[in-house]
């Protein structure tokens, strides 16, 4: 017996025509919800290891120009942790979004 088959991929189902199945598409909704998380922590445990980092050099504390270039490249590394965070967490919320609209829309045409 195959474990591999969702309930609606399953043999002698028969369910309307599909063309994506809400199992493989929820399964991607948690993993992009799971992996924005896992990317902001990361970002964030990196920035602020690069800071303790640059604080523990007390040869760059004063301000120069190599001091604030390091200051930029590090906020615009967080920049692109929280960047990347919002997009998968958008993907996660319109896939949810969408697997709704499409369950309500079912619903109306039973109905």
């Amino acid at each position: 017996m195959n474990n591999n088959l969702e309930p609606d991929e399953a043999p002698g189902n028969e369910t309307e025509d599909r063309y994506s199945s809400p199992g493989k598409l929820l399964r991607i909704a948690s993993w992009s919800y799971i992996l924005s998380w896992v990317i902001l922590v990361l970002e964030a445990l990196l920035f602020i290891g690069r800071l303790y980092i640059q604080f523990l050099d007390r040869s760059n504390f004063a301000i120069n120009l190599a001091y604030a270039f390091n200051w930029i490249f590090y906020l615009s590394a967080l920049a692109i942790g929280i960047i990347w965070f919002v997009v998968l967490q958008a993907i996660s919320e319109g896939i949810y979004l969408w697997l709704d609209i499409e369950e309500n829309s079912r619903r109306g045409k039973e109905g």
